[in-house]
């Protein structure tokens, strides 16, 4: 019989997703340091858990992090690397507009234009596929 004491659990939570948004929540008070540590170790957990929206999502903030300490070239690459492993819709769209902030602050307007194009690209591609799996009807709606 459970005790009115007893917690009660909606789901389990993994340690690297809990560190994962105290991170998050350190990068908001600008406690960079303390963040980069446990954006670290949500990296590695996520790597050896095969997380991939957690490992996106710590490479992300780990491109805020080196944006911060003046490392730019470390911060594309994270940034690059968060865009091979995203697959979180919310996700994709937050590296995007980091990456293009990021692009636009060093005046890369090349960049920023392919990666406006490459992203408009995604969002047909997708809509192909949605299409694909959903034909309209003869009234224009999907099934």
């Amino acid at each position: 019989m459970e005790r009115e004491s007893d917690p009660f659990v909606l789901e389990n939570l993994r340690i690297h997703e809990v560190w994962a948004l105290y991170a998050e929540e350190l990068l908001k008070w600008g406690e960079f340091i303390y963040a980069k540590d446990f954006i670290l170790e949500v990296n590695l957990h996520s790597r050896i858990l095969k997380d991939q929206d957690n490992y996106a999502k710590s490479l992300l903030m780990l491109s805020t992090v080196a944006l911060m300490e003046g490392d730019s070239a470390s911060a594309l690459r994270c940034d690059m690397l968060c865009h091979q492993y995203a697959k979180n819709m919310k996700l994709i769209e937050e590296a995007i507009d980091h990456t293009f902030d990021l692009l636009l602050s060093f005046n890369k307007m090349d960049d920023c234009i392919t990666l406006v194009n490459e992203s408009i690209n995604m969002a047909h591609s997708l809509r192909d596929k949605h299409l694909k799996l959903n034909p309209l009807n003869s009234n224009g709606t999907t099934n």
